[in-house]
């Protein structure tokens, strides 16, 4: 009997260690993926409205005929 009860608590032991294992995997990807454009420089999404704002700016300044060194000041 008293087999029994020993491997059930290396049994909880075993599961208790994996929740922890995946608790700390899991808080790592969090971290990373909130931290991300830390780690890996400016995001697609960053990227593309910076590239729209370019264009609206561009597009403004032709409509009101002013060459780029103009529109800067």
């Amino acid at each position: 009997m008293n087999s029994l009860v020993g491997v059930t608590v290396e049994e909880r032991e075993i599961q208790i260690c994996r929740l922890g294992w995946s608790l700390l995997v899991l808080w790592l990807v969090t971290v990373i993926y909130m931290t991300r454009e830390i780690w890996f420089g400016q995001t697609s999404i960053a990227f593309e409205e910076a590239k729209m704002m370019n264009l609206r700016q561009e597009a403004r300044n032709r409509y009101y005929g002013r060459s780029d060194e103009e529109s800067r000041f």
